[in-house]
């Protein structure tokens, strides 16, 4: 897998309780640059699941994480044409064309964003 491109935050949960198909049960220091997208005012995926996902993933992973997370945005914040929604296509793609033109062996020191999610 090259990287990993998640919008919304919603990680397999239908409670607080997380699957054995999570996406958190096979993280592991050899998973792949991560791009995580999910709305502040989310009211569907609560925007606490995102922030921990991205800090466990970044606490396993050798390789960047990038978390954004989109002030008052909702969750399917880019159905309709809107600022926040642009901004997460150029940030899809500023992503994409990173990861396409980096080394297999790059490390966390090369990421686009530079730092660790935050524990807010």
């Amino acid at each position: 897998m090259t990287a990993v491109i998640g919008m919304y935050g919603y990680d397999g949960r239908t409670d607080s309780q997380l699957p054995s198909s999570s996406p958190h049960a096979h993280l592991h220091d050899g998973a792949p640059p991560l791009l995580l997208l999910h709305g502040e005012r989310d009211s569907v995926v609560p925007v606490q699941w995102t922030r921990g996902f991205a800090r466990a993933w970044a606490d396993v992973s050798e390789q960047p994480v990038v978390y954004t997370e989109l002030r008052g945005a909702q969750h399917s914040f880019d159905y309709f044409d809107s600022l926040r929604g642009r901004v997460a296509v150029d940030q899809i793609e500023a992503f994409a064309a990173w990861v396409r033109s980096r080394p297999a062996l790059s490390r966390r020191r090369n990421s686009p964003c530079g730092k660790r999610p935050s524990s807010s």
